[in-house]
């Protein structure tokens, strides 16, 4: 059964409130009603591993947080007038989670993250949801442009790969360096359900602010809600280490605007580096960080004495 009519609702919400996140809550409470799953996330990390990231979430009986924490005890799961045969039912629905990749002009922009039933198969949960799926895409494909831009002077995640790409093409040629500087700001300022900007707008107003320090040749862009990164081109682990320091000094400033809208006085960013050649030879490997908490401890104590 395809929900036609909800998702041209969805789209209506949309344009009646100017709201995207109002169309993305909407959204994702049809994907759960039209699934039969008692709750469902969105996330815009593509990184993330579970529910307990996200940005947007069904969640009526407060199911996920002990789910994902493997609390989901018969009392957790029965809402309240239930009877213990319900709770049982319920039990047994709330086994795994199904995690549907949202994909806007053939690129990976999120994903809805649900708690199916267990005797539905991933295949008949995706048929059902094919017209909301494709509608939470464009939005969220919109969320995340919103944060960069020409304007902005910040690269989004497609855009930045694609100019790794060239530029690791460009140094495999010239015998040449680069570096990758992550920047990670989520214990900074964490988006919220009740935050109507949402992912993206926070760490891109930081990349938009960072962009106009830099050298011509350095590129900002956005790889995470919450995390940038820097293509530092010719640039070798000290110089990056260097410049993971300059951000650090920028925003330390006392008085500074940017800290003060950032928080950013009581806890400064984490940062990791990637250098060519010598952590890896394509762009996968340079914009994706896999052991972020032991290497940003690394890169910090090195961003403070660069020598």
């Amino acid at each position: 059964m395809l929900y036609t009519e909800p998702i041209s609702g969805l789209f209506a919400r949309l344009a009646q409130t100017a709201s995207v996140k109002s169309a993305l809550s909407e959204g994702v409470r049809l994907a759960c009603e039209a699934t039969g799953c008692l709750a469902g996330v969105l996330t815009a990390d593509l990184d993330a591993a579970c529910t307990t990231s996200s940005w947007l979430r069904h969640d009526p009986h407060g199911l996920l947080e002990r789910v994902a924490s493997g609390d989901a005890t018969l009392e957790a799961l029965t809402p309240t007038g239930q009877s213990r045969n319900d709770a049982v039912s319920c039990a047994k629905a709330l086994l795994r989670e199904v995690q549907v990749p949202l994909r806007c002009a053939g690129r990976d922009v999120g994903r809805l993250i649900l708690l199916a039933p267990q005797e539905a198969s991933d295949e008949q949960l995706k048929d059902r949801i094919t017209g909301i799926e494709a509608a939470l895409a464009v939005l969220m494909a919109a969320v995340e442009n919103s944060a960069a831009g020409p304007l902005s002077g910040v690269l989004s995640r497609a855009a930045f790969r694609d100019r790794v790409v060239s530029e690791v093409s460009r140094a495999e040629r010239c015998g040449d360096q680069l570096s990758v500087l992550h920047v990670k700001v989520a214990a900074v300022c964490p988006y919220t359900n009740d935050d109507e900007v949402g992912p993206w707008a926070r760490v891109g107003l930081l990349g938009e602010a960072l962009g106009t320090r830099f050298r011509a040749s350095d590129v900002v862009g956005l790889l995470a809600p919450d995390r940038l990164a820097i293509l530092l081109a010719g640039t070798g682990r000290l110089g990056a280490r260097i410049a993971a320091r300059r951000i650090e000094q920028i925003l330390r400033v006392p008085g500074n605007d940017l800290s003060r809208r950032l928080a950013f006085d009581s806890a400064p960013p984490e940062f990791c580096l990637r250098t060519f050649p010598d952590d890896g030879g394509d762009a996968d490997s340079l914009c994706r960080v896999q052991h972020w908490n032991a290497e940003a401890s690394v890169v910090a104590m090195a961003a403070v004495s660069p020598g």
